[in-house]
């Protein structure tokens, strides 16, 4: 009888079997919702799988998410040994993927989470906290409200840092955290004069 990696190997690669994206999007979606299910059962053995896929897959998109997926299971089977050394390519993925802001903004806050458990990566963490914090430059009030919170841990993170960052990030934290607060802190008002 077959082991589990394997039956999985064989579904996996049902996506280099259609050309349509729609489909290979459909069949992507129908693994990882089996394979993240139940993160603690296996997690390495899932985790490998969704490698499996990723490396199948020739849609940009389909990577990223099953990328995220497996940074997700990572996390939720606690194996995340496994997916923090791929951190270092992420702008080679970011350049391959091509995808847009609010995917871009999940990423990184999820990295730097991933990260923010191992105190020896807190460094790593805070970079991708604040390349998450980046992606909100020049958004409005509501978007900008969103960083919120991840606008405070960076200023308590920094402050924690054992040895001190460049000056330059400094300065653009501080001026990214004024454009958050402010736009945040400014309610609209309507003025009519009849």
């Amino acid at each position: 009888m077959p082991d589990v990696e394997s039956i999985f190997t064989i579904i996996c690669n049902l996506v280099t079997k259609t050309e349509n994206t729609d489909e290979v999007m459909e069949i992507v979606n129908v693994i990882t919702a089996k394979l993240v299910q139940q993160p603690n059962e296996k997690p390495a053995v899932r985790l490998k799988i969704l490698i499996n896929l990723y490396n199948l897959l020739e849609t940009p998109y389909c990577q990223f998410y099953v990328y995220l997926k497996a940074l997700n299971l990572a996390v939720d089977g606690k194996v995340t040994e496994y997916i923090i050394p791929s951190f270092k390519k992420i702008d080679s993925f970011l350049k391959e993927w091509k995808i847009g802001v609010p995917e871009q903004r999940e990423l990184f806050l999820a990295i730097s989470n991933v990260l923010k458990e191992n105190k020896s990566l807190s460094k790593d963490s805070f970079k991708f906290l604040t390349n998450y914090l980046a992606t909100f430059s020049g958004e409005d009030a509501l978007v900008l409200s969103e960083a919120k919170e991840e606008a405070v841990r960076a200023i308590v993170d920094f402050v924690k840092a054992p040895d001190v960052f460049q000056v330059i990030c400094v300065i653009m934290m501080f001026k990214l955290l004024h454009g958050i607060i402010v736009s945040v802190s400014q309610t609209p008002t309507f003025n009519h004069s009849y």
